[in-house]
């Protein structure tokens, strides 16, 4: 709210500036001698359409190409029937041949002919003695040394004097409208003018910074600001600068609050589990004597209690170095993957079982999750592979199925699909330092992580 308080008073200070400098110059223009003038209600009365730059060129949108083709054939050999055509392109077009000129009020209501300029300047071509009758009735652009130059203008200040604008450019003149008629300044008139009230004046474009547009020109104030604009302008810098200071402070102090919050959870997370704990070491040394649905389900219970212990030393290990996931330790391949496709009862292929240094809860996590996606998504047989080589080691999790085309790592909730659990897998081999690749058919997911061997 402040920084857009303080933009408005650097714009309300400035602008009227601006404007009172270019109304100086507006002022004292009229006193210089002009290059050329026309007045305005000679081209009031001018048709429309003789100032539209448009109309200079065939009317594809209103005749297709064969039409205007045809005009044109008949009129090399004035042979043909022209019947496609509206009855009044043949009137003209037969008088044309016969060299009977139309009234010339047939003139005023047909201004501009289909193949482009006025019909006026079509009938002097081919009979020039009929000039000075018809000379009023031509397009601005046919008759350039008339109405003050006007007629040799580009395209955009034509359609800018049609659509009412009171300043235009014109090479390096400069024309005004100031009420009764267009004036036409050179510029080695009105630039010392523009250097004597501290204005810039150019050609307006996409390209221009400009503090006010007038018409086709763009006026730049070359006064240097006063002392409120500029102290104005330190106090919004200032200003920016302590918004952004203080979001980084606000963002920091989030971020310690969180930490603050999860490595109380975690600590007070670790008390209940170490009295599961207590509690599956009391089942299991009567393990004997349960009944045979309890120990399926202590199996169950064993397996949860070792993954709580698993996930509050990770969370531990985050909170106390900084970020990092969690500390890696030595962990026989084969065992640890044995464990983990006996509870999805898969088989896999090691290549050779060595003992390397993991993160294991968290890559353990990522296995899991795409185990279980190939088992709830994909074709059986699922298989894993995996491979240590060059520092690496890679997983390989493949199914018989397809993978269908959604993104991989799309967010939509209520979703049965596995691309959340794949945004969590990046995410987390990410922050390991690994990474996750995918192929379709058939479907394959691959983790890869550098790690070491312990017996180097």
């Amino acid at each position: 709210m402040v920084l857009r308080f303080l933009l408005i008073a650097l714009t309300s200070v400035w602008m009227p500036i601006a404007q009172a400098k270019f109304s100086d110059f507006q002022s004292a223009l009229p006193k210089l001698p002009q290059k050329s003038g026309i007045s305005l209600k000679v081209l009031q009365q001018m048709d429309d359409d003789l100032l539209r730059p448009s109309a200079m060129y065939p009317n594809f949108d209103g005749f297709p190409l064969p039409s205007l083709m045809e005009i044109y054939a008949y009129r090399q050999n004035c042979k043909g029937t022209l019947d496609d055509l509206p009855p009044a392109i043949r009137y003209f077009e037969k008088a044309l041949c016969n060299g009977k000129m139309p009234p010339l009020t047939w003139f005023v209501s047909h201004p501009v002919h289909p193949l482009g300029g006025s019909y006026a300047w079509h009938y002097i071509q081919q009979h020039p003695a009929a000039r000075p009758i018809l000379e009023q009735y031509q397009h601005i652009r046919e008759r350039p040394e008339m109405f003050g130059g006007l007629g040799g203008m580009s395209d955009d200040n034509l359609n800018a004097l049609s659509s009412g604008d009171v300043w235009l450019w014109h090479g390096h003149d400069l024309c005004h409208m100031n009420g009764v008629s267009w004036q036409c300044y050179d510029a080695t008139l009105w630039q010392p003018l523009a250097d004597s009230a501290d204005v810039k004046l150019s050609q307006l474009n996409k390209a221009s910074v400009c503090d006010q547009v007038v018409g086709q020109v763009c006026v730049q104030n070359l006064q240097k600001p006063p002392w409120l604009l500029r102290g104005l302008s330190v106090v919004l810098a200032m200003l920016l600068l302590g918004t952004l200071s203080y979001v980084l402070w606000v963002r920091r102090y989030l971020q310690r609050e969180r930490q603050f919050v999860l490595q109380m959870l975690t600590h007070e997370l670790r008390t209940p589990i170490a009295g599961l704990g207590n509690v599956v070491e009391i089942f299991r040394q009567e393990f004997d004597y349960l009944p045979s649905p309890a120990r399926q389900g202590f199996g169950r219970l064993a397996d949860g209690v070792q993954r709580l212990r698993q996930l509050a030393e990770a969370s531990r290990y985050y909170i106390s170095s900084k970020g990092y996931l969690e500390e890696r330790e030595p962990v026989a391949l084969g065992d640890w993957l044995s464990a983990i496709c006996e509870r999805h009862e898969i088989v896999f292929c090691l290549e050779r079982d060595i003992t390397l240094v993991l993160p294991v809860y968290w890559l353990g996590l990522c296995l899991e999750n795409l185990l279980n996606n190939a088992r709830k998504h994909g074709l059986p047989p699922v298989r894993l592979f995996a491979v240590w080589e060059n520092g690496s080691l890679r997983l390989t999790v493949v199914d018989a199925g397809l993978l269908p085309a959604f993104p991989l790592f799309s967010r939509k909730k209520n979703s049965d699909s596995m691309g959340i659990g794949l945004s969590i897998v990046y995410r987390i081999m990410k922050r390991l330092g690994g990474s996750l690749r995918r192929r379709r058919k058939p479907t394959t997911f691959q983790l890869e992580l550098k790690c070491d061997d312990l017996a180097n």
